[in-house]
């Protein structure tokens, strides 16, 4: 994490919309492992279940966006670095 840590500086993000991100794709990536996905791989399905997953948990529709903002990024960096 730390490489893309490293990418949301360079980015010119602050530290709290860092630590926000980190703290937002640590909750995915604990969701992914726990149905025994792998948090670099994402489909259509995966991400709608994911969707349900927050809705369950009462998410609000902002803070579902904000959730898959923070994925996007995530895989930004992860195609950057490809």
């Amino acid at each position: 994490m730390n490489s893309f840590n490293d990418y949301l500086t360079k980015k010119g993000l602050k530290k709290t919309t860092i630590a926000d991100t980190l703290y937002r794709l640590e909750n995915y990536q604990k969701w992914c492992k726990k149905r025994g996905d792998d948090p670099k791989t994402l489909d259509y399905k995966i991400l709608m279940r994911y969707v349900k997953y927050l809705k369950t948990r009462s998410y609000k529709a902002a803070s579902i966006n904000n959730q898959l903002r923070r994925i996007k990024t995530y895989f930004d960096y992860l195609v950057e670095i490809q």
